[in-house]
């Protein structure tokens, strides 16, 4: 089968298709087709995505269409597309170019001349060329008249690409016959969409300054303002439509009215409230968590205080509401040798402390493949994660792994390092066991050391001898400060600055440590990995996060146990590895 086949089944006057349906009837055509400039520039065509959005688009949001799924290279790094942007040649552009004029249905039509519009200038060095520009924006507006797409967002999309382009190139006849296709919507799917709609449409107005008279614009938030109170009045109110409308109406009044928006977000509180009987404190905190957000957005700070003291209160129950899942796990005596026996091969401090050191530091380019191994397989990499304290306070959410790579990344790493706890603590009994884990062994090793000054040896000794012990509580309390000394230490010895001006600029405080982890130059002198593994241990609110929560007075009894203090141990004779050039 050829692509002349493809094209007389489905360009056809008044057909309607989806793009996957005309790349499935593609991929049956024979070899020799496939590899013809017809077969490429079709089916690039179709696998591209409108609209496209993504945190690691290589051309920065240039354009308009993208690719269907995007990877990065193992050992380059690069980010590859598919399919790829980049593979766009003035061939296919002429392509495209003829078919736009030739086709005879209106999504192809539409598409090609999309592609023309977006890709001409970037690909052939020329001007834009306004009758496919022209051509384009009418079959949007035909495709958005007469609901041409399946869904009603794909017939949304339509109206708001015309109109964004129509403004953005002056057709205002264009502008005003795109503007009516997108009210058409509105009449024709009534009020179960009207939210959605009216909401498109002032955030479009935002995006094109001028698109819309002022007039327009008030009738735009009367409508919005209309259905907002209708919403407030339901048994049962519509909280993420009303979320929505609230977040529009408060953009539209924050330099008109401002005793307004503390009245909307008082409805969106009071209809919260009415849905609290059916549920969960969880569910509650999430709602009040959003509306918390958005009222710092918009400056409410006392009735964000005053929320937050209830997202505090609700947290109290949250605990009681969670399910408790655990898993055997079997670890043989072999296994635990295999990974124990050569730390202390040489039996001497020196070599057993620095290989230690270097085995338990968690291996950042390894763990990010785990993640992505692990994610691949469970529906959960998809739901945001919200961290509680011991007293059930929200801490932090971390979105789901498309929003937030790099939070779940933590997250996995954390419960990484709890189950090598289980080896580094056997390390650490066996190196008791052979007089190796001792203060003086500790202490003469990390004495080497740039990072760790004379008139701290005392403090640290002391932290020391509790954690032999097993007095957690006050070895865990003394070793986190010295921990952090011994990195601002690191860094005035390579003329990192570790202070800087307070507010009002008469005097200097401490930088923070996460701050100084995460400073390019030390992360250098440590290792990437070494300072990745300090931040999720003492600093980071997604990771184990020791240094705030002991000295803020946040930690719980549990904090203060064996794992916790076998990790700082770690991490002083990491630092102590450190030596002067």
């Amino acid at each position: 089968m050829g692509i002349h086949d493809i094209l007389q089944e489905f360009d056809i006057e008044g057909k309607r298709f989806d793009e996957i349906e005309f790349i499935a009837a593609c991929g049956k055509c024979d070899e020799q087709t496939k590899n013809t400039l017809e077969y490429r520039s079709e089916v690039f065509a179709f696998q591209v995505i409108e609209n496209y959005h993504s945190d690691c688009d290589i051309f920065e949001g240039k354009f308009y269409y993208g690719p269907l799924a995007v990877s990065q290279n193992s050992t380059s790094g690069e980010t590859m597309e598919y399919p790829d942007r980049r593979s766009i040649s003035p061939k296919m552009i002429s392509y495209w170019e003829t078919r736009a004029h030739e086709a005879n249905n209106l999504t192809m039509r539409c598409r090609y001349a999309g592609l023309v519009y977006e890709f001409k200038k970037y690909v052939t060095k020329t001007g834009y060329d306004i009758s496919i520009a022209r051509k384009y924006i009418e079959s949007l507006i035909i495709i958005a008249n007469n609901d041409i797409q399946p869904y009603l967002c794909m017939n949304k999309q339509a109206a708001l690409r015309a109109i964004s382009l129509s403004h953005k190139l002056r057709q205002q006849d264009l502008l005003d016959e795109a503007k009516k296709s997108l009210k058409g919507l509105l009449t024709r799917y009534g009020a179960e969409h009207q939210t959605d709609i009216l909401s498109a449409i002032y955030r479009l107005s935002k995006d094109c300054r001028g698109a819309y008279a002022n007039e327009e614009l008030k009738e735009i938030i009367a409508g919005l303002d209309a259905l907002f109170d209708k919403m407030a009045q339901d048994i049962a109110p519509h909280l993420c439509d009303m979320m929505e409308i609230a977040d529009i109406l408060a953009d539209y009044y924050q330099n008109k009215d401002s005793d307004r928006i503390s009245g909307i977000f008082a409805k969106v509180e009071k209809a919260f409230n009415k849905e609290r009987s059916r549920l969960t404190n969880m569910q509650m905190i999430n709602n009040y968590n959003q509306l918390h957000h958005i009222l710092l957005k918009y400056k409410q700070h006392d009735a964000a205080a005053k929320l937050s003291i209830k997202i505090a209160e609700l947290g109290k129950g949250v605990h009681d509401e969670m399910n408790e899942f655990s898993a055997d796990i079997e670890i043989t005596q072999d296994n635990m040798d295999a990974i124990i026996s050569p730390i202390f091969k040489y039996s001497n401090a020196e070599t057993a402390f620095s290989y230690f050191a270097k085995f338990f530091i968690p291996n950042k380019s390894h763990e990010k493949k785990s993640f992505e191994r692990e994610s691949a397989k469970y529906f959960t990499s998809v739901i945001p994660t919200h961290l509680f304290d011991s007293k059930g306070r929200l801490k932090t959410i971390v979105g789901n792994t498309r929003t937030d790579f790099d939070g779940n990344l933590i997250l996995h790493v954390s419960m990484s390092m709890k189950f090598h706890s289980i080896f580094m603590n056997a390390a650490i009994r066996k190196g008791i066991s052979k007089g190796i884990f001792t203060t003086e062994n500790i202490l003469s090793y990390i004495s080497k050391s740039t990072a760790v000054k004379s008139d701290r040896f005392s403090i640290i000794k002391k932290g020391l001898d509790a954690y032999f012990a097993e007095d957690y509580i006050v070895a865990i309390h003394l070793l986190i400060p010295q921990l952090e000394e011994c990195i601002r230490n690191i860094a005035e010895a390579a003329a990192i600055p570790t202070l800087k001006q307070i507010k009002n600029g008469n005097g200097f405080q401490a930088r923070q440590l996460d701050d100084m982890l995460r400073d390019p130059v030390l992360t250098k002198i440590l290792t990437e990995d070494l300072t990745y593994y300090l931040r999720i241990l003492l600093t980071d609110i997604r990771g184990w996060n020791l240094r705030n929560t002991v000295c803020h007075g946040l930690a719980s009894m549990e904090t203060f146990g064996s794992i916790s203090a076998d990790y700082l141990i770690h991490s002083l004779l990491c630092l102590g590895t450190i030596r002067t050039a």
